[in-house]
């Protein structure tokens, strides 16, 4: 993983005339990770002040044969304490005052932890705006996550194509087809794929009206949603909806608008593009075909990477950038219980974009 450039860190701390950036939780947090580099599991600190970057860690860990196989451009301090008050203490004998940012998120005993010590801690998303673009070497991984997740999608669109309906239910190899039962077979597919599932996949029958054992009806819309991870930490995300022996009414028209939403958006995608371009292109093309603002998502996408939901947000105008990685998600609810979704994930470039997953967009499996 390419290390954060600290020019990031510089512009902001300028920017609200603070004196440092810290962070801190365990070293495989999407966004500490982005700002340390790989680390072994462990909990992990980073300060950066005055031009330089720091990492604090467990002093058993950085003695580690793990550690020696680890990348951090940053200088490495240990402690035998909790690792986020020695980062604070390290802040204050180098006689940091003022402001301190954080992400939004950073653990409830860091932030304390700079409070108790006379520091101000203000938020700020300077690192996951920054890391919204991949690096190629990130989109490669981003893409064999993708195929694992192409591979489950698939394999969910196999088992219902030979499934049997039997008084109304889909029933395969003799027992019934429920969402539970989805999961798994795609899941394994996963697996096969050289990808974790991340506990992140999920099966919606009829707008998620069914529990995990109810078995599936035919005519109903079964939405699969997959982000899996592949070894090195990197996400995907994939979304089809298929319906078994549909009646071809709302769902279809539902089809129609989200694949004419994404088929839109896509064509708007290059280099210089404001995010708020992708959800425009979505809401208008599904209002096209009679679909309400109450019946479309509040996002039409996101961005992917080691988390499977980050930056850039896409309700405001900032451009989009080459090599920004997007999960671009229309999607059409209905009242009576239904929904059907799609989604695919693509990495913009110059002049349009590169897909990094898909599949076939049928509603009949």
């Amino acid at each position: 993983m390419a290390p954060l450039d600290t020019a990031v860190l510089t512009a902001a701390v300028d920017e609200r005339d603070a004196a440092a950036f810290l962070h801190a939780g365990i070293a495989a947090e999407p966004t500490l990770r982005y700002c340390t580099g790989t680390l072994p599991d462990c909990e992990a600190a980073y300060v950066y002040a005055d031009g330089e970057a720091t990492v604090f860690l467990p002093t058993a860990v950085a003695n580690s044969p793990a550690f020696d196989a680890m990348v951090t451009d940053a200088t490495v301090r240990t402690t035998d304490g909790p690792v986020a008050e020695r980062a604070v203490a390290a802040l204050r004998d180098r006689g940091v005052s003022g402001t301190v940012l954080t992400p939004r998120h950073v653990p409830h005993d860091a932030a304390l932890y700079a409070e108790r010590a006379g520091y101000e801690v203000a938020s700020t998303d300077a690192v996951e705006r920054a890391r919204a673009v991949k690096t190629p070497a990130e989109r490669d991984r981003i893409a064999t996550a993708g195929a694992a997740a192409e591979a489950g999608v698939e394999r969910a669109r196999e088992l219902l194509g030979v499934a049997r309906v039997v008084d109304g239910r889909l029933r395969y190899d003799g027992e019934p087809v429920t969402p539970r039962r989805l999961r798994g077979v795609v899941d394994d597919a996963i697996r096969a794929g050289g990808a974790s599932p991340a506990n992140a996949t999920r099966i919606s029958v009829a707008g998620d009206r069914r529990t995990a054992d109810d078995p599936v009806e035919a005519g109903r819309t079964v939405v699969v949603r997959v982000a899996p991870r592949e070894p090195s930490g990197y996400r995907a995300a994939l979304t089809r909806t298929v319906v078994v022996e549909g009646e071809g009414g709302w769902e279809r028209r539902a089809q129609l608008a989200v694949e004419r939403a994404l088929d839109s958006a896509l064509r708007e995608l290059e280099a210089g593009v404001p995010a708020s371009t992708v959800r425009e292109e979505v809401m208008i093309e599904c209002g096209a075909y009679g679909f309400a603002d109450d019946a479309l998502p509040a996002s039409a996408g996101h961005g992917v990477g080691l988390a499977a939901r980050e930056r850039p947000d896409l309700t405001t105008d900032a451009s989009l950038s080459a090599g920004t990685v997007l999960a671009i998600t229309p999607s059409v609810t209905d009242p009576s219980g239904g929904e059907v979704a799609l989604s695919d994930l693509v990495a913009v470039t110059e002049d349009g974009y590169e897909p990094l997953a898909t599949a076939e967009r049928s509603l009949e499996p």
